[in-house]
């Protein structure tokens, strides 16, 4: 006889740190420079998912991987979790380049269509896909921006707010 009995679970979103006033997001740079500290210092890859109320008020960081020191493997589903947790209606992915070359690689191409494809599926907005090499000027690159031809799928960006 098999057993029937079902086992409950509890999910909980718990925010830690300071719940004062959310940073707005309304360019690529102002998400660049809440990484451009930590680019400088990591001398391993990591992804970042941004999440953000429909103000592009960011809700919550989560760090979803962290990998060697030229990449890292993604699954789409643990990246999307805390967003979804968080109730966000958009997100906007952030990693590093420990190398300081901030150009995009194929894979990081491949993540963003992938990552793009996964939002629409699940009504959310993805805003950009950045990826920071350290501090200063050209230190990091919008995907969004440098990719227009992808296909993004909203007409929310984080070089427009909304009201």
């Amino acid at each position: 006889m098999m057993n029937t009995q079902w086992h409950k679970y509890e999910v909980q979103l718990v925010r830690t740190g300071d719940d004062g006033d959310r940073v707005r997001v309304t360019t690529p740079d102002d998400l660049a420079q809440l990484f451009e500290d930590f680019a400088e210092k990591a001398t391993k890859e990591a992804l970042f998912v941004v999440a953000f109320d429909g103000q592009n008020g960011v809700i919550g960081i989560n760090q979803v991987y962290s990998g060697t020191a030229t990449g890292t493997s993604v699954r789409i589903a643990e990246v999307l979790q805390p967003v979804m947790l968080m109730n966000a209606v958009g997100f906007a992915l952030v990693h590093n380049h420990p190398s300081t070359n901030v150009s995009a690689s194929d894979a990081d191409l491949q993540l963003t269509a992938e990552m793009l494809r996964a939002a629409d599926l699940m009504d959310l907005t993805m805003l950009d896909h950045i990826i920071v090499g350290g501090k200063g000027d050209n230190t990091y690159t919008s995907i969004r921006r440098d990719n227009q031809e992808m296909d993004w799928n909203n007409e929310n960006t984080i070089t427009t707010v909304s009201s």
